[in-house]
């Protein structure tokens, strides 16, 4: 069972390898901006198709930190025919969502360490959290920008991805 497990897993990173820097650069070659990989992430959202797998997603463009705490949940998920560490979407912060505007909101700004994006949105469908906000930190690795960690504000819940995907099962 290790065995088949360690063979997904690499297989993965090696396929995730390959997805990154195709979604990490635009055709011409020039390094993609935390904002517009943060817009790339939302794209899919905002259409009338089923929400994707959000995890997948981020783990395209994740440091190999997150990507390994990304790829041993699914390992458990897989394992277990089940939910592990994580039961909602990180990306919308919510297990069922509904936009009220098209788009969220973007926000940047530099911080000391990389790059934080600011993703806020409104709920149409939900009284309890009318409104959310999503932080993204992004760190530079010499050749392209990577989420570090991810961070969700609910009035008045939170998360943090990185220590949710950390916790033991």
């Amino acid at each position: 069972m290790f065995k088949r497990l360690s063979i997904y897993i690499t297989f993965v990173l090696t396929l995730s390898n390959c997805m990154d820097f195709a979604i990490a650069q635009t055709t011409a070659g020039a390094i993609e901006s935390p904002v517009n990989i943060v817009r790339q992430l939302y794209r899919p959202y905002v259409t009338d198709l089923p929400p994707p797998d959000s995890l997948s997603l981020i783990a395209h463009v994740a440091t190999p930190h997150l990507k390994l705490l990304i790829l041993r949940d699914e390992a458990c998920q897989a394992q277990t025919q089940g939910i592990c560490r994580i039961d909602f979407d990180p990306i919308v912060a919510a297990q069922d969502f509904d936009f009220r505007e098209k788009y969220p909101e973007f926000q940047e700004q530099k911080t000391r360490s990389g790059s934080l994006v600011t993703a806020k949105f409104r709920f149409a469908n939900d009284a309890f959290y009318p409104e959310a906000s999503v932080y993204y930190d992004f760190i530079f690795d010499g050749r392209r920008w990577l989420i570090n960690d991810i961070r969700g504000k609910m009035s008045p819940e939170s998360y943090d991805l990185v220590k949710i995907l950390s916790e033991k099962f």
